[in-house]
């Protein structure tokens, strides 16, 4: 068995998988390859698949081309990814990288997993009564 293994569950719109400690050079290739295996053994029933970094601790440029290619491979499944990444090195990590510009960063698994507030957007909130005038 490869070391750290992807824990995947499945919710009632989306699927949820859990990240290990570290996302590097070392084991990138493992983990897309068990990441795509997720998002094929769901064909055409995944919907949304969030990747909880809430317990990752180090994740490097290897970490971000896992996410970069799996993003193309969960586009191409027709699916969106959503990512979990509260205030920390990974959070800081993704923002450096074009991957916080491409997919919704959430503070916290229920809102990723409801698709609520997510941290990646800029700016003010827009105007639910605008001024018709």
């Amino acid at each position: 068995m490869a070391p750290n293994p992807l824990h995947a569950r499945d919710l009632s719109y989306c699927t949820l998988v859990t990240m290990p400690p570290e996302v590097d050079l070392a084991n990138c290739l493992v983990l897309y390859e068990q990441a795509a295996a997720i998002v094929a053994a769901r064909a055409g029933g995944l919907a949304v698949l969030v990747l909880d970094f809430t317990a990752t601790e180090f994740l490097d440029t290897r970490g971000t081309w896992l996410l970069e290619t799996l993003l193309d491979r969960i586009r191409e499944a027709g699916a969106e990814l959503r990512l979990v990444a509260p205030e920390g090195l990974v959070n800081r990590v993704l923002a450096m990288t074009s991957v916080r510009r491409d997919v919704p960063v959430y503070d916290a698994v229920l809102d990723a997993v409801l698709g609520e507030d997510p941290t990646w957007q800029d700016g003010p909130e827009p105007d639910p009564d605008p001024d018709p005038s």
